[in-house]
């Protein structure tokens, strides 16, 4: 009974078909790296938003070999060195005439609110010192207003330095500034009292003697 116990031990095969380690393949189709292929249609640089037929992936055509002049606002320009950097920004990203015309219009539209508000606020400080000059007391008449004392500063500096003076102080401001206002209005006042007319010209009643001599009194 032992030894036909042995002899069924020497008989036992092993679950399943069992392969030499050498005889076993890898799962799949697994290929040397050379032929791997990248996933999709990979384009040269610069010509990825496009297709096959020049056109973008959206179907629609692709940038223009030159852009034409933009639509801009009235009285807006663009200078050329900027409109450079926009014709190669819409180009290196793929716009047409169109999409470039709708980035240009957002561009104005940006850089008009900003002027406007710039606009508005130097308007608010030139009231605001219009309303200033029109509170200061020495410069009031009896009748409580300032007007006269604003004219009067207004014809001493054209006569001391003509239009072209007049309208820079317009341009840049300096008109409305109270210290201005009361600086030109104390000037109107002395060359009043010295006897300057308004225009350039003085009127001197004195005699030659007492131009020579001030300080000499009348008889």
């Amino acid at each position: 009974m032992a030894g036909e116990k042995g002899q069924g031990e020497d008989d036992v095969k092993p679950e399943g078909d069992v392969k030499p380690e050498g005889d076993v393949k890898p799962e799949g189709d697994v290929k040397p790296e050379g032929d791997v292929k990248p996933e999709g249609d990979v384009k040269p640089e610069g010509e990825e938003g496009k297709s096959d037929d020049g056109k973008g992936d959206d179907g629609g055509e692709g940038p223009p070999e030159s852009y034409t002049d933009f639509e801009l606002p009235e009285g807006f320009e663009i200078p050329e060195a900027r409109l450079e950097s926009l014709h190669e920004f819409a180009r290196e990203n793929g716009m047409t005439q169109e999409q470039a015309q709708a980035a240009v219009n957002l561009h104005t539209s940006v850089m008009q609110e900003y002027i406007e508000g710039q606009q508005t606020e130097w308007d608010g400080i030139r009231e605001g010192w219009r309303d200033e000059t029109a509170k200061l007391k020495d410069l009031h008449d009896e009748s409580g207003s300032s007007d006269a004392a604003i004219a009067l500063a207004a014809k001493a500096a054209k006569t001391l330095g003509g239009q072209e003076l007049v309208d820079v102080m317009d341009l840049t401001g300096a008109g409305d500034h109270p210290l201005m206002i009361k600086v030109f209005n104390e000037i109107g006042k002395r060359m009043g009292d010295d006897g300057i007319e308004f225009g350039g010209r003085a009127t001197d009643t004195r005699s030659r003697a007492e131009r020579m001599y001030p300080s000499m009194k009348k008889s």
